[in-house]
């Protein structure tokens, strides 16, 4: 089983960087940023990756920050990668370095009935059906985002190790239609501007083997989980008296128990395979309504029959979760054996399904065996073998 283990980076500039950079910034670019350089700046803001995974997709970015509380009804957001900066204005490349929102969907808290405008490689506008003079924390939650991929980013691969970091910028703006906005270097009239830092990472690959897994046992007595304690020897006599003997005046019953623990997921089937009792003279006592396969049938005494039952109620025939009787033995009286099944030792099935077990660490079923004999039934010492085979699905 292979499990992948996600990391997420949550990264933003804080507010002191982004003003260092307005402050030097007339050695840089002067004319670019000269139309938004009284515009305020958003506090507290990230951006949270669901996944920080290059190249995922998927991915849910929560953009939040806090807005001046001026009127604004349209924003923009532009990423830029690795060889860029967070500096509003300042000269963004859009390589394949970037996000890919062209199959994003949004919702926010900030202004209302926010819409998608552009959607694309790197760039999301967003406006509302109405402005917004909010001065509190608001979050906008952008869904199928595409994360840069490892290809792409081939220079902070190199410089960076297996990790890349990139660049968003957030502006606002009066209007519904993105101020005097062009580009990312020539964002216009802002009301508002910030810039955040993300980063990608190679996921970590987690490899962990679980086995198979399969306890079965046959008891005379109820197991415990796994089989570990309360296992009997399951040596069974059918009769009544003294000396104990099978005759025609009664039914004679006694019981055995399967336990099992396992973890195939397709289920382990439970099946009996044997013979009926049989004397050294290969006498009989033949199966309950001479075999047949639908069942279950009633065994009365006087008229030899042989067959088993596991019983109706669960938690006292079988255990409360994780057993289910086949419906020909799921009887509170009655029993079964399907001679072609069970008894025919050269059947290719490996014998008569009795029960189906679901995952579990501890289940068991009682198994109810009986017989009957007739007035007329040779005198012998009778004796029968069973066989349960538990076959796991996995």
């Amino acid at each position: 089983m292979k499990l992948k283990h996600k990391i997420k980076i949550i990264s933003s500039m804080a507010k002191y960087l982004v003003s260092a950079g307005i402050l030097s910034i007339g050695l840089i670019a002067p004319l670019a940023l000269s139309s938004s350089a009284n515009a305020a700046t958003v506090s507290s803001r990230s951006i949270q990756m669901s996944t920080a995974a290059q190249g995922a997709t998927g991915v849910t970015y929560t953009v939040t920050f806090t807005p001046s509380g001026t009127s604004v009804q349209s924003l923009v957001l532009d990423f830029c990668d690795s060889a860029s900066s967070p500096i509003p204005g300042a000269t963004c490349t859009t390589t394949a370095g970037v996000p890919d929102f062209t199959s994003a969907s949004v919702s926010s808290t900030f202004m209302t009935s926010l819409t998608a405008g552009t959607k694309g490689l790197g760039q999301i506008k967003l406006a509302g059906s109405a402005a917004s003079t909010a001065s509190t924390a608001q979050t906008i939650t952008i869904s199928n985002v595409t994360n840069p991929t490892s290809a792409a980013q081939t220079t902070c691969t190199a410089t960076n190790g297996s990790g890349c970091t990139f660049y968003a910028r957030v502006y606002t703006y009066g209007n519904a239609t993105y101020g005097t906005y062009s580009s990312a270097s020539s964002i216009g009239s802002a009301v508002d501007t910030g810039g955040f830092a993300l980063a990608t990472s190679q996921s970590i690959t987690i490899t962990a083997t679980v086995k198979e897994s399969l306890t079965f046992c046959a008891s005379k007595t109820q197991p415990s989980a796994g089989c570990t304690t309360g296992v009997a020897a399951p040596t069974l006599t059918l009769g009544h008296g003294t000396p104990v003997a099978l005759d025609s005046t009664a039914v004679d019953t006694d019981t055995a128990y399967f336990g099992c623990s396992t973890n195939a997921n397709g289920n382990v089937v439970v099946r009996i395979k044997g013979t009926v009792p049989t004397s050294p003279s290969s006498n009989t006592i033949p199966a309950v309504s001479a075999g047949g396969s639908a069942g279950p049938y009633s065994i009365t005494a006087g008229t030899a029959a042989f067959g088993l039952r596991i019983g109706t109620v669960s938690g006292t025939d079988y255990s409360a979760s994780g057993v289910t009787p086949i419906a020909k033995y799921n009887s509170a009286t009655q029993y079964s054996w399907d001679t072609t099944s069970a008894t025919n030792n050269t059947n290719l099935g490996a014998g008569d399904q009795i029960a189906t077990v679901a995952p579990a660490t501890d289940v068991w079923a009682k198994i109810n065996f009986a017989a009957t004999a007739s007035l007329t039934t040779p005198a012998g010492i009778y004796t029968a073998s069973e066989s349960l085979i538990a076959t796991g699905t996995f």
